[in-house]
């Protein structure tokens, strides 16, 4: 099996401190929620050893042995192509203002806090077996002595921009002056202003790249993510890609989730975001959680005549499921399925 150079130099950090190699690598029996650093690196390098001897998968790569089968390609291609140091992947704690409806309590501290105001509903097991809830008592990471190596940081959410651990972070890196051999990437829901302290940034990182998350266009963006206002979100979009013109180092990017609820407007979206506002780096991030929220839920004609290659089976209980979902949180943001996405229900 060819290397996956993850195994080698990636680092991902999950809330509570979990430590993986990447973001897709999912830790088999006794060596699932590693945290302890020492014994990490052990693991990440018996690995590596193991994928190396082997021509079969190994079962945390899951992930990319499915979309390698389906798509031709995965993640572990992309790393190894790309990741040419250390790449540290950080989502220190679940702080964030929106309630998107593929997200959990995991991910969102106001979905947590839903789920808790709404015990008596139905939910679905991926909204309410989070497995965390405390935030990290995060001072200092044992491994910051591998910063000299380090060359791509990006931090997740949660959102980063109201993480007081990430300013930390970036403090200490700046003031180490290895922010000057680092790309920083950060993935926002652009809900927070880009202020004085984000252009420091820009000024001290080799290069940082913004990936806005947004997920459709205008009353479908609000309906999937709720706390967003689209014309404030569209806004700071606009003005990062109009700054980024001005400061050669900094990009924006958006990036979109592939699942039931924006598969119908994925040429609308990549039209406006590419060729209507110029932000020419665009994507589309398949979601395979929730099941329901994934393409497993959207009917085959639509997935055929919208032309998507999904990789996924149809399966109409999983649709089922979304309606039911769905419903529960239409009743708590006072909001209705059908009306907001009609295009799902017309072969129904």
């Amino acid at each position: 099996m060819p290397r996956c150079v993850m195994l080698e130099k990636g680092i991902t950090y999950r809330p509570g401190g979990k430590l993986y190699p990447c973001c897709l690598w999912k830790w088999q029996d006794h060596q699932e929620d590693q945290t302890d650093y020492k014994e990490f690196l052990k693991l990440r390098k018996q690995k590596a050893k193991q994928m190396s001897s082997s021509d079969a998968w190994i079962p945390e790569c899951t992930q990319c042995e499915e979309d390698t089968k389906f798509k031709g390609e995965s993640f572990r291609d992309h790393a190894n192509k790309t990741v040419k140091g250390g790449f540290w992947e950080m989502n220190f704690n679940n702080t964030c203002n929106f309630i998107c409806r593929m997200c959990n309590g995991t991910l969102s501290s106001t979905w947590l806090s839903t789920i808790k105001k709404e015990p008596n509903h139905d939910w679905h097991s991926d909204y309410v077996d989070i497995g965390y809830e405390d935030h990290l008592k995060f001072d200092k990471l044992e491994f910051y002595d591998e910063l000299p190596n380090v060359r791509h940081i990006k931090l997740l959410g949660g959102e980063p921009f109201l993480m007081k651990e990430v300013y930390r972070m970036l403090n200490h890196v700046m003031e180490t002056k290895h922010s000057e051999h680092i790309v920083l990437e950060v993935t926002t829901n652009l809900s927070q202003p880009f202020n004085d302290y984000w252009l420091k940034v820009v000024d001290n990182f080799q290069h940082v790249n913004v990936t806005g998350s947004v997920d459709g266009l205008r009353d479908r963006y609000e309906y999937i993510r709720p706390g967003g206002v689209w014309n404030e979100i569209d806004g700071r979009a606009k003005y990062i890609l109009d700054l980024s013109g001005k400061k050669q180092n900094l990009t924006m990017r958006i990036s979109a989730c592939g699942m039931t609820l924006t598969a119908l407007q994925h040429n609308e979206m990549r039209e406006y975001w590419k060729n209507e506002v110029g932000i020419v780096h665009f994507d589309i991030e398949q979601v395979y959680e929730p099941t329901f929220m994934s393409y497993r839920s959207l009917h085959p004609t639509l997935l055929e005549r919208h032309k998507i290659n999904a990789g996924l089976e149809y399966d109409p209980k999983e649709w089922d499921m979304l309606v039911k979902q769905m419903a529960i949180q239409d009743k708590i943001h006072g909001t209705d399925f059908k009306t907001a996405c009609p295009e799902l229900f017309d072969v129904l």
